[in-house]
């Protein structure tokens, strides 16, 4: 079986992207598209920082050679320790996944951030949290990095109903 070349990619460290993916499929019906989940390796979010670039290194080369239009990174941990290295390396553009820590802010009080222990660590994901604290002094950013996030959102994303 050949796979169809030009369409747009799905990165996630595991299933969680397949949210991103669905609704995506959902508005852009005539692209072809391709999602590739790291299973196997996952969680990333206690791996040193080359660890996963590493990992996600290696699912963009596959992109590359499917000469994809665009990729997007359905994951906060690769997103905050990857996404600007993937971007100076790779041509097509890459889209990222953030939390959402400027619309929380901007209510004021408290902001309880969960991520995962590399997001936490990560320039990226700092850079953003003091863009929110400077935007909105009102609100008290509470950074709580939890070692098995990623794990405990995979294990329940099937069971949840919406």
């Amino acid at each position: 079986m050949q796979i169809p070349k030009g369409g747009v990619a799905f990165f996630d460290s595991g299933i969680g992207g397949l949210t991103v993916f669905a609704e995506c499929r959902k508005r852009l019906k005539n692209l072809t598209f391709y999602y590739y989940g790291d299973n196997l390796r996952a969680p990333y979010g206690n791996l040193p920082f080359e660890q996963i670039y590493a990992y996600v290194d290696e699912a963009f080369q596959t992109f590359e050679k499917l000469q994809v239009k665009a990729a997007v990174i359905a994951c906060n941990t690769a997103t905050a320790v990857c996404i600007e290295r993937l971007r100076k390396k790779y041509s097509f553009p890459i889209l990222g996944a953030e939390p959402a820590i400027l619309p929380a802010a901007k209510r004021g009080g408290k902001v309880l951030i969960l991520s995962t222990c590399a997001t936490a660590k990560s320039e990226r994901f700092l850079r953003l949290c003091e863009r929110a604290k400077q935007a909105y002094p009102n609100a008290e950013l509470v950074l709580a990095p939890c070692p098995n996030l990623a794990e405990t959102i995979e294990r329940n994303v099937l069971e949840t109903s919406f």
